[in-house]
């Protein structure tokens, strides 16, 4: 998957398995190296919310940026 633009374009439906199945291998791997699941302090609107916000302020940025910014936002 590309950019936010074009995650955003495509209307969220098949492009969202990929995101949400991309941001479960992160926060696995973040558990691995530090313990404790990262992603069980957001709800499953959080985990929505995130990537669509950060995706409309930062269209141009890759879509993979973003859930691995909001997987170590959650670790914070």
């Amino acid at each position: 998957m590309g950019i936010c633009a074009e995650w955003a374009a495509s209307g969220w439906s098949d492009p969202e398995q990929w995101a949400f199945g991309f941001a479960s291998a992160v926060a696995a791997g973040a558990q691995v190296r530090q313990g404790g699941d990262p992603m069980a302090k957001l709800d499953v609107d959080a985990i929505h919310a995130w990537p669509a916000d950060h995706c409309r302020r930062r269209s141009e940025n890759a879509l993979s940026t973003a859930l691995i910014r909001m997987v170590f936002a959650a670790i914070r």
